[in-house]
């Protein structure tokens, strides 16, 4: 099987920049010493995914919080619904877990690595890492369907999940696709290009917000309302998306504020800032960068404070107020913008 190169945000970055002789490092000229509270993570984090984190325990953190079961030995969290969990390891097993039982309901051999599923209800859509995708029925045991699109050789490791949205899946492909999917049809009903790039084209965020569809990958925004579709170009290290705005955070510093009609409402650069990690909690934003310095913004982005911490040497991920970093656990929401 052809072997899909994995790069995270802070490689990425670094071959996309000009020239890797002359880097140079974010260093803001004035920063505060934090001093709120810390906690110690009792394992290493070993994998990031956009929807959470897995520790060596077999434990993982979700965005809203610590997990509620152990996904097993070489697990690694994918994601959940009300009802299940998702797991899957690297020899190509997607392992779904009663949230009631605590149990592992079934677990599918699918030969090739997941990279990306969803749950809703009876119903598991799924993305290999040969860009394959299928769609599985729990209660009968049974694939339904499964489909490939085009195979790719490089991809960003944040591979945004799909989502189950109006009655129709949408599933994003590793090569900058989103496909409108029936669940008893393998033919997409649509196709939307994120944007034409060869390789890290695959999508590193997707959500739907009222009537809109959004999502992102490293080089471009994309915005889909009803047939209209909006796009800004940019490359990206990663995106935020509240309940009144999209922040997209630049891989060149500078982080933009806009409307959901990719209006540019705001702005503010941190000239070689590297961002490995990046969140909103209440009316702040946190952006961290990859050599230990932690911004903190209000939503505005007219007001910021920078704290130092040591540098980023291992996975990182917020989960509502909580920074995870180097077996760390930093409330966050303490800190401010003044």
């Amino acid at each position: 099987m052809k072997k899909i190169l994995f790069l995270g945000v802070t490689s990425l970055a670094f071959i996309l920049l000009p020239s890797c002789n002359s880097k140079k490092y974010f260093e803001p000229e004035k920063s505060s010493e934090m001093r709120t509270k810390t906690q110690t993570l009792g394992s290493k984090i070993t994998f990031v995914n956009r929807d959470g984190a897995t520790l060596s325990s077999g434990e993982y953190i979700n965005k809203q919080g610590s997990g509620m079961v152990n996904l097993g030995k070489a697990y690694r969290y994918i994601n959940e619904s009300s009802q299940y969990i998702l797991a899957a390891n690297t020899t190509g097993n997607l392992k779904i877990i009663d949230k009631t039982t605590q149990k592992s309901k079934v677990v599918i051999g699918l030969q090739v690595p997941v990279v990306s599923a969803n749950v809703s209800g009876d119903i598991v859509v799924y993305l290999l890492e040969d860009n394959s995708y299928g769609i599985y029925k729990i209660s009968n045991n049974l694939k339904l369907w499964e489909s490939k699109s085009e195979s790719v050789f490089a991809i960003d490791n944040r591979v945004a999940n799909p989502i189950f949205a109006d009655g129709s899946i949408v599933l994003p492909t590793l090569d900058g696709k989103l496909l409108m999917l029936n669940p008893n049809n393998k033919e997409a009903t649509k196709t939307i290009y994120i944007s034409a790039q060869n390789n890290f084209n695959n999508a590193i965020f997707l959500s739907k917000v009222g009537n809109r569809l959004i999502a992102a990958s490293a080089h471009s925004v994309l915005v889909v309302t009803g047939g209209s579709e909006k796009r800004m170009r940019v490359k990206l290290s990663d995106i935020v998306v509240t309940n009144s705005a999209i922040y997209l955070f630049a891989k060149n510093g500078e982080i933009i504020k806009s409307d959901f009609d990719l209006n540019k409402k705001a702005s503010v650069k941190f000239d070689y800032a590297l961002y490995s990690v990046v969140g909103a909690y209440g009316d702040k934003l946190y952006a961290l960068d990859f050599k230990g310095a932690l911004i903190v913004l209000n939503s505005s982005l007219t007001q910021h404070k920078i704290y130092n911490f040591e540098d980023v040497d291992s996975y990182t991920f917020i989960s509502n107020n909580r920074l995870f970093k180097n077996k760390e656990v930093i409330k966050i929401d303490a800190l401010s913008y003044e």
